[in-house]
């Protein structure tokens, strides 16, 4: 009996685990349309100017504009998102940019690939 001990605390072990998720799979899958009203848990809006630095040292700008809008600056780019439902933080659309912003961080998708992800606000701001 004792010689199965080892390999029943081995198999309680490996059920245990679990292979983490790809990073794309961690993006909501939200169906709404821009422009729906947005989700009244998660975050509170922009307020003011706010720079993310992301994984690799890429950053990016968001400021508050009127209403449920946003404008986001990167690099020389700069675009205009409108704040729509989600399912956890805030999430920002505008065409097939979007920028979600939780208490955690933010990250950008593009095209329907993260390419700024792991993003925290700058300590200056």
């Amino acid at each position: 009996m004792l010689r199965f001990l080892p390999l029943a605390a081995l198999a309680l072990l490996l059920a245990g685990c679990e292979s983490s998720p790809d990073v794309l799979d961690t993006i909501p899958d939200d169906a709404t349309e821009p422009g729906a009203p947005a989700a009244v848990h998660g975050p509170a809006p922009i307020t003011a100017p706010t720079t993310y630095v992301c994984a690799g040292g890429e950053s990016f700008t968001v400021a508050p504009l009127e209403g449920d809008e946003l404008e986001l600056t990167r690099g020389e780019s700069t675009l205009t998102l409108t704040r729509t439902e989600a399912s956890m933080g805030a999430r920002y659309v505008s065409g097939a940019t979007e920028v979600w912003i939780a208490d955690e961080g933010a990250f950008v998708v593009e095209d329907e690939v993260m390419t700024l992800a792991d993003c925290s606000a700058a300590p200056d701001a």
